[in-house]
């Protein structure tokens, strides 16, 4: 270990000092309300904020939020960052921290920051995924001039993306103390990791999920929490952990008073760990996990969960070399969803997709050709990352199939690096068969 000089330390500690000195003369110079604003900065959790974040805590408009701010900019005490947002240095949050530390109105910032980023992430959540059902939420703090709202699901996830920092720090932050909220939060930022991926902050987020969920003795939470980290693990191929996450969350599934709710929480996680057996190749135990889920979710009059009961069976069906009878439930599977409104625009893509790689297992290539190609196209228009890329997978799979050895070649090493970049369990598969490919050519 290297002896840091005793006077240089002296001089550290001078310096410090001499900066909270200049950090307390600008703070005395600050108006009332610029001091509120500078004590709602050093409470936000993240690295930077929004001015519609500032004006929420304050509860007043952007334009008086935006004088507190430049008030706040002329003394130093706040910088301007890109795109429209504001910015503390270390130093200068640990004072305003300290400062709101001893502010009466400290608790009613910190909830309408709180409540103004719950607010914002199911708004997004709703604009993203309309077809998802979300917990009921109570805002005392939060003004309604303040709520968010987004016109589509590009914007939704666009303000998710600028406040995933902000979002992930305040979980953090506020996670032992308010495990309600930050459950709410983070089963809102569903969409986020559901068509961005990020499997790090997915896999820390889900963790820490499970730990409020726990807190809150709610064991639908809990079974849901499960099934949340479970869905995380089998997306990086960890499955053994999947299972036993599953498993766990039938076993929270089976303290859920609510018999409507307990049925769909076992069988959402029986169907999971039948993701999990078609990944093992077990793909008899699969198609009976999946069989016994069949028409649970028609008693509830829930179209959208039994087409998608229907297209994980038909998935099922079709890797177990059965693409014949994969078909009639893939038509049911799309019947059901025509049904559902559009609002579930991912997974209708997926039964296009799942119907073209069970038309090409049928030898019937031209069909299955032009019905991925549209499936692709639908999956690029809707952003989300993974599934264009098992598109080109399936063609690959297709042109091998017609013997065009050079196209499937292409496909394939264009999909694997990119699933790769993902995270995705799927780049061993696509790994297989370019070694597959090479072994055909020798």
């Amino acid at each position: 270990m290297i002896a840091v000089p005793r006077g240089h330390t002296d001089v550290l500690a001078d310096q410090e000092d001499m900066r909270m000195d200049a950090f307390d003369a600008s703070y005395a110079g600050l108006y009332p309300a610029a001091r509120t604003c500078y004590h709602a900065l050093g409470l936000h959790p993240g690295p930077d904020a929004s001015l519609k974040t500032i004006a929420a805590a304050l509860d007043t408009s952007l334009l008086i939020a935006e004088r507190h701010v430049k008030c706040l900019i002329q003394a130093r005490l706040v910088a301007e960052a890109p795109a429209g947002r504001y910015r503390m240095t270390d130093q200068v949050h640990q004072h305003a921290r300290v400062q709101a530390g001893t502010a009466p109105d400290a608790h009613r910032l910190i909830a309408r920051i709180s409540e103004w980023y719950l607010a914002g992430t199911r708004a997004a959540d709703a604009a993203a995924a309309p077809f998802r059902e979300q917990y009921p939420a109570v805002f005392v703090h939060l003004s309604a001039e303040h709520e968010v709202r987004f016109p589509d699901q590009g914007r939704a996830l666009a303000w998710l993306e600028a406040e995933r920092e902000n979002l992930l720090a305040l979980a953090d932050a506020w996670a032992a103390a308010d495990p309600h909220l930050v459950w709410l939060l983070i089963d809102s930022m569903w969409a986020l990791f559901m068509f961005r991926r990020r499997h790090d902050d997915r896999a820390h987020t889900d963790a820490l999920a499970l730990d409020c969920a726990q807190r809150t003795k709610n064991p639908t939470w809990i079974a849901h929490a499960w099934r949340r980290l479970a869905w995380s693990w089998y997306g990086i191929g960890n499955l053994d952990g999947a299972a036993d996450a599953f498993g766990n969350a039938v076993t929270a599934a089976a303290g859920i008073d609510d018999e409507n709710t307990q049925v769909v929480a076992t069988a959402t996680a029986q169907e999971g760990l039948a993701a999990v057996a078609q990944a093992q190749g077990d793909h008899v135990h699969a198609l009976e996990l999946l069989a016994a889920q069949r028409g649970l979710h028609l008693t509830r009059g829930d179209d959208r969960r039994e087409g998608l009961s229907a297209l994980r069976h038909a998935v099922a069906l079709t890797n177990a070399d059965q693409p014949a009878q994969a078909l009639p439930v893939l038509h049911d599977a799309c019947t059901l969803y025509s049904r559902t409104g559009g609002t579930d625009p991912y997974n209708a893509a997926r039964i296009s997709l799942e119907c073209a790689r069970a038309l090409a297992r049928l030898g019937r290539h031209d069909a299955a050709r032009t019905a991925l190609e549209a499936a692709s196209q639908e999956m690029n228009d809707l952003g989300r990352s993974r599934d264009p890329t098992l598109a080109q997978h399936y063609l690959a799979d297709l042109a091998r199939a017609r013997g065009d050895l050079l196209r499937a070649r292409i496909r394939l090493e264009a999909a694997a690096p990119l699933y790769t970049d993902l995270g995705n369990h799927e780049e061993h598969a696509a790994h297989a068969a370019l070694a597959a490919l090479d072994h055909a050519a020798d």
